[in-house]
């Protein structure tokens, strides 16, 4: 498809007809290049890709990418087929003689080539992707180093999985499967002491090893009832797809026959060959495990997700048999010690609420990087059926025009969750005071604006983790009655109402900081009476916020008589937060 040209031996200060600096020579390339008229689409992709720690600018035309091109060089270019001053072809060629070494891949508009036969069809809304370019994406066709190069390695499969991740979006069922995989599998490599090339072989056959699946007919893995015999035969034949798939590629791995085995069961009985032992490859006994585990603790249609412990447990009842043993301990010597080091941010679930236009796309991706658990729901009423059978820990939605339905989230989450914590956070395209303070009064944890930034969203719920397992860890031998620390710098006193309030918490929490001692009681989530610094009420609980050093400590189930506030705790907190930002600003001295 592209052609070196005549200018391929340029120097970085020799120009190309019409203006454009070409980039020639020796001169290393590095970073991305994404194309396409779609802000948001174009936004989706290149966070998907910088957050793998590759460097990425975008452009909205031919023109604007050649000149960036020949101001920056990129190893990558993704684009769009139908661009405002041309083709996406026209862009490949053009870019060839402006740098001959930096591979184009076209993600193309599925309505404008419905009947191309050459293309590979990944149902992510409309796009799909076609196969050669995939092949100049993973391998760099002939132009690209090897895979012994770390950097340009990182690139293709930090690539590949943004591009997975996009088309995995689509289904629910699969959202963050191949991520998921991709990085459980480099575990188990890496605990055994696989080399580097091996890895990355592993790495590049887990994000690519369901690929068949995007050949079944539509519905078939989410049917809730058996599969009929044509079914089941098209999903035992998926393997076999998935080689045909990428069967022209020129992988500079060995990846096909990973995909192609990793139904293959230890003792022979799977498929499609009935391999046994050490003749399956290494790489596909690693993913059956991981797929399998996967598989296990992924809700489906048929059935509810098994714990990790309950997967972990069928795992190794299958040793010998299904499994190979030397790949199920070091499974378990990685995840185990993944679990012990990530501590409550192990497994975390989000749950994604919405239908029609998913504009909380780039959210869930960011989640998936990050190794937290995403599920998707389309209603209110199948979100609160996942948060009773699931262990949901946090919940997104998209309020912009689901306005009643987010409040009818919020008044249900309160009605429920008595003795365990869902974290609520919502989305609005509106800038409204009023919508946000309503939210928050009624259960939210927050509501961003819709176009925040992903990074943003994942930072504070790891911050809310963090502080909550800082609070744990300094619960004292005594029990829960006897108090559970934590520090004012670690966790607010702001922090721990709203906490103690979402989970409807009856509690008192003693603080003492900065030469004042103070106490609050809550009763089942409501604010009930606050005292410190000679006050009581509202005086008292502005004084106590204000504390920024010290210590709390919070003693469940302790209540008192005194009725200082009897109000909503988030309520009473956005009051006295309002008070204090008011002082602040009368206090403040006038030029």
């Amino acid at each position: 498809m592209q052609s070196r040209g005549i200018r391929a031996h340029l120097r970085r200060d020799e120009t190309v007809a019409g203006g454009i600096t070409a980039l020639g020579g020796d001169e290393f390339m590095s970073g991305i290049l994404v194309v396409s008229p779609d802000k948001d689409q174009c936004k989706a992709l290149a966070e998907s890709i910088s957050s793998r720690g590759r460097h990425v600018q975008t452009a909205a035309s031919i023109r604007d990418a050649l000149q960036l091109l020949a101001q920056h060089g990129h190893e990558q270019i993704l684009s769009v087929r139908s661009l405002p001053d041309g083709s996406g072809e026209l862009l490949a060629q053009q870019a060839a003689e402006v740098s001959p070494r930096t591979r184009v891949t076209l993600v193309t508009n599925f309505s404008e080539v419905r009947t191309a036969a050459d293309i590979l069809r990944f149902d992510f809304a409309d796009y799909i992707v076609d196969v050669d370019d995939m092949a100049q994406l993973i391998t760099g066709a002939s132009r690209g180093p090897g895979p012994s190069q770390r950097s340009l390695v990182d690139c293709y499969l930090a690539t590949v999985e943004a591009v997975v991740g996009l088309v995995e979006l689509a289904d629910p069922l699969t959202a963050g499967n191949a991520a998921s995989c991709k990085r459980l599998a480099e575990g188990i490599a890496r605990e055994m002491g696989l080399p580097e090339e091996r890895r990355q072989e592993v790495n590049l056959a887990a994000l690519l090893h369901d690929i068949g699946n995007f050949t079944l007919r539509a519905g078939t893995l989410e049917k809730e009832g058996p599969l009929d015999p044509d079914e089941e035969e098209a999903v035992r034949q998926h393997t076999l797809r998935g080689v045909q798939l990428v069967e022209h590629i020129d992988f500079p791995w060995k990846i096909k026959p990973i995909i192609l085995a990793h139904h293959e069961r230890y003792d022979g009985s799977g498929y499609p060959d009935g391999r046994k032992g050490r003749a399956i490859p290494v790489g596909a006994r690693i993913v059956a495990v991981v797929d399998s585990y996967l598989s296990m603790t992924t809700r489906r249609p048929h059935r509810k997700p098994l714990k990790h412990e309950e997967a972990m447990k069928e795992i190794c009842a299958q040793m010998g048999s299904q499994f190979d043993p030397e790949v199920v301990e070091a499974f378990v010597a990685f995840v185990e010690r993944r679990k012990r080091f990530a501590g409550d941010l192990f497994q975390v679930k989000i749950l994604v609420v919405g239908e029609g236009e998913d504009d909380l796309s780039r959210m869930k991706l960011q989640f998936l990087r990050e190794d937290f658990v995403v599920l998707t729901v389309k209603t209110v009423a199948g979100a609160m059926e996942m948060v009773d059978t699931d262990d949901i820990r946090f919940v997104l939605m998209d309020i912009s025009q689901a306005w009643d339905e987010g409040l009818a989230l919020l008044d249900a989450l309160q009605a429920r969750l008595e003795n365990s914590r869902t974290d609520v956070f919502l989305f609005d395209v509106e800038d409204s005071r009023k919508r946000r303070v309503t939210a928050l009064e009624n259960g939210a944890e927050e509501v961003f604006p819709l176009d925040v930034s992903p990074s943003e969203v994942a930072s504070r719920i790891r911050r809310i983790l963090r502080k909550e397992t800082a609070v744990r860890k300094k619960a004292t031998l005594a029990g829960e009655l006897g108090g559970i620390e934590g520090d004012l710098a670690d966790m607010s006193l702001p922090e721990v109402v709203q906490m103690l309030s979402m989970g409807q918490k009856t509690a008192r929490i003693d603080v003492k900081a900065q030469g004042l001692t103070g106490r609050l009681f809550l009763d089942h989530g409501r604010l009930t009476h606050v005292e410190g610094g000679g006050a009581e009420g509202g005086e008292a609980f502005k004084k106590l916020l204000s504390l920024t050093k010290g210590h709390f400590r919070i003693s469940h189930g302790v209540t008192t008589d005194a009725r200082s506030i009897d109000r909503d705790a988030v309520a009473a907190l956005l009051d006295a937060l309002r008070r204090l930002d008011e002082d602040a600003e009368f206090s403040r001295p006038t030029s």
